[in-house]
């Protein structure tokens, strides 16, 4: 975002075109299965209005907030449940279907609009635990072998340079040149 377009925005507190991007420190109070957390953001990046001192939150902005939620709660972030889901090659619908959690839950919990509960992510931790390790096992021989992926299939999972699993980050796939070693790696690590 340039200065210009920064200050060309109208704040929708006070109506002033004075808005520009600012880091600063923000803390806020979440409820979370009948507990109130406090939750630090150390340095968030958001619009502020210079006239009235308003923050403009934006859906950046509100990652940032959710990611330090998911973090500070120990839990999946919706990107480390995003990248999961790739790794596996499944659509959204076909991962509501495999875990039995409505596809409407899994697009909450994806787009930050919802918290999963510390139940529901047990069993995100569990079933990707469970079908990484699968996979791993699929694909191990392969990488001992030293080929390269050769399927449109193989080839979108090489992206990829780690999934979360349990509370452990673990290499799947490096780059389409080196994958397959990941995966030894990977599998000799579990």
């Amino acid at each position: 975002m340039s200065e210009k377009q920064a200050v060309q925005m109208t704040c929708p507190e006070c109506g002033q075109e004075a808005v520009e991007p600012v880091c600063v420190p923000y803390t806020l109070e979440v409820q979370h299965e009948g507990k109130t957390h406090s939750v630090t953001v150390p340095q968030l990046k958001v619009r502020r209005c210079l006239a009235c001192g308003e923050l403009i939150f934006d859906g950046d902005t509100n990652r940032q907030v959710s990611d330090a939620v998911h973090e500070q709660l120990q839990l999946m972030s919706a990107e480390d449940i995003r990248k999961n889901i790739s790794v596996l090659n499944m659509t959204q619908k076909e991962f509501a279907a495999e875990i039995d959690i409505a596809e409407a839950t899994i697009s909450r919990w994806l787009s930050g609009a919802m918290i999963q509960s510390r139940q529901s992510d047990r069993r995100l931790r569990k079933f990707f635990e469970q079908r990484l390790g699968m996979l791993r096992k699929e694909i191990g021989p392969i990488a001992r072998q030293g080929d390269r992926p050769t399927s449109e299939e193989d080839f979108k999972r090489c992206w990829l340079k780690a999934v979360k699993v349990g509370n452990e980050v673990q290499p799947i796939l490096t780059s389409c040149g080196t994958a397959w070693g990941s995966i030894c790696y990977a599998e000799n690590a579990a």
